[in-house]
């Protein structure tokens, strides 16, 4: 007999999943974290230095210190935030002026 189901029903301990994706995806922590006055934005407007932010980051998220691996992919991904946000600008750019006809059209 298969040990992982008894009754038709799973005996493993998954996680249904739905309710989690709609408090993730709802109003209350979409709000939370789009609030420029939350604890993320504050700690980053007030700690300067890369370490000591994701360091903050780990402890008031996770309740822990960060790893040396965990601060160096931290790092790596932040330093690559400067460069897709240049490319994310100039493609906006692009676009709108791709579309500048329309735009004015719809403004005027």
């Amino acid at each position: 007999m298969n040990n992982h189901h008894y009754h038709g029903r799973s005996n493993s301990n998954d996680v249904n999943l739905g309710p989690v994706m709609a408090l993730m995806s709802g109003p209350t922590v979409g709000d939370a974290i789009s609030d420029p006055n939350n604890a993320i934005a504050r700690l980053t407007s007030e700690l300067k230095q890369d370490h000591q932010l994701i360091e903050a980051l780990f402890l008031r998220i996770l309740n822990r210190k960060p790893t040396s691996q965990e601060v160096n992919a931290a790092l790596a991904s932040m330093a690559s935030i400067d460069g897709e946000h240049s490319e994310l600008e100039a493609a906006w750019a692009a676009k709108e002026a791709e579309q500048k006809l329309v735009i004015e059209k719809a403004e005027a």
